[in-house]
């Protein structure tokens, strides 16, 4: 190819904002050079120069990186998806990673965040850090989430969740009055042994069942009349009669937790998130919502804007022993779901609701559809990572 071209990339950085990468030039310092290889007429080759900028929350810009040899990388992507297996001397560039960085992201870290998106979308990012560099603490774990997140996005699969845009409000300063915290219980009890996907064209429907969570029309109204047109939307499940029966219940258990802390809003915030699923879901506790476990519970303080991961059997199959093995059990246990993906956020700099979506999305019938209860082992994009097939 004679004509130079540019390319631009968008991926997440480890803050979890869009970063784009404006590639141009090569190792040599020719701009915007790309060549074909003759053995691979399928693919080409760019070797990229990059300068990286930040978009902040306010719209803002700021560069992280200007564009220096040290920051190169070697990236192949296929032009169709017929692709040969990857050469050897495709995961070699002598300039790669020879850079540290002394800023608030290490030069390191975000450059492996970095060439596992570029692998992930792209098909093979090359590099080979030089004698005596390390790869960074659980880059094996973050290689997992970015190629989930590929996976699910190159096919549109990924479940586009409210929760994400609900934590985002509440960064921006959002604050969540009563009646959106009922909706958001009323929303967590709905996914109850129930797919989302049917759920989700009903919820204006939902909201008006509902009374668009009037508190005092929902305390003066029957059960069955919340049951039955749940039911006839197709919206109800096995716990529903019993879920609506304890509706007024937990109502007052949300006014006095409000009479003590202020308000809902004010409970939910006063201490780490697992500590207030407790609260809420321990039978020992004060606070213990009816018809509502640890799971149910995520699921509710997520809806409200609340950071965390819902560990429910999606998650917990998928970090058992027989498939990823990050617990000595199967299914692992909730506890070991929270811990692990708390590890994963901090390697990936992505929110814990994201990384549950990302995992919920591909283990999830009508999603993703790939690590199911019976699992669709050849079209897994982490296979190499599983224990199913060792």
């Amino acid at each position: 190819m004679d004509e130079p071209i540019a390319l631009t990339i968008q991926v997440l950085n480890r803050k979890g904002y869009i970063t784009e990468f404006c590639c141009c030039g090569h190792a040599f310092g020719d701009s915007g050079e790309a060549f074909a290889d003759p053995e691979t007429p399928n693919c080409e080759h760019i070797i990229v120069g990059t300068y990286a900028t930040e978009q902040l929350p306010d719209g803002s810009h700021r560069i992280l990186f200007h564009n220096r040899p040290e920051h190169s990388a070697y990236i192949a992507f296929a032009k169709d998806s017929a692709l040969p297996p990857a050469p050897a001397n495709w995961y070699y560039h002598e300039n790669s990673l020879q850079c540290d960085y002394p800023g608030d992201i290490d030069e390191f870290a975000f450059w492996e965040t970095m060439l596992r998106s570029m692998r992930a979308l792209y098909i093979w990012a090359c590099h080979l850090p030089v004698a005596g560099t390390e790869q960074p603490a659980n880059s094996e774990n973050a290689d997992l989430i970015f190629a989930i997140q590929s996976h699910l996005q190159s096919r549109g699969l990924q479940y586009e969740s409210s929760i994400d845009s609900a934590i985002k409000a509440r960064l921006k300063g959002k604050s969540y009055c009563l009646s959106e915290h009922i909706k958001g219980l009323v929303y967590s009890l709905l996914t109850n042994q129930t797919s989302w996907k049917r759920i989700v064209p009903h919820l204006t429907e939902i909201d008006n069942v509902f009374f668009q969570y009037d508190i005092d029309k929902i305390k003066a109204t029957s059960p069955a009349y919340f049951s039955d047109a749940l039911f006839a939307i197709k919206c109800g499940n096995r716990k529903t009669a019993a879920q609506m029966a304890a509706l007024t219940y937990n109502i007052e258990v949300f006014e006095r937790i409000s009479n003590v802390y202020g308000s809902m809003d004010d409970f939910v915030t006063s201490a780490p998130a697992h500590e207030i699923v407790a609260l809420l879901a321990s039978s020992v506790s004060k606070y213990k919502l009816r018809q509502v476990g640890e799971a149910l519970a995520w699921e509710y303080i997520r809806n409200v804007g609340i950071d965390g991961a819902k560990p429910d059997l999606h998650l917990r199959r998928f970090f058992g022993k027989s498939r990823i093995g990050k617990s000595n059990r199967d299914p692992a246990t909730v506890q070991e779901v929270i811990a692990e993906v708390e590890s994963l956020a901090k390697t990936t700099g992505l929110s814990m609701a994201t990384i549950d979506n990302l995992i919920w999305s591909y283990c999830a019938d009508g999603y993703g559809e790939i690590c199911t209860a019976t699992p669709h082992c050849t079209e897994c994009a982490i296979r190499a990572l599983c224990n199913r097939d060792r």
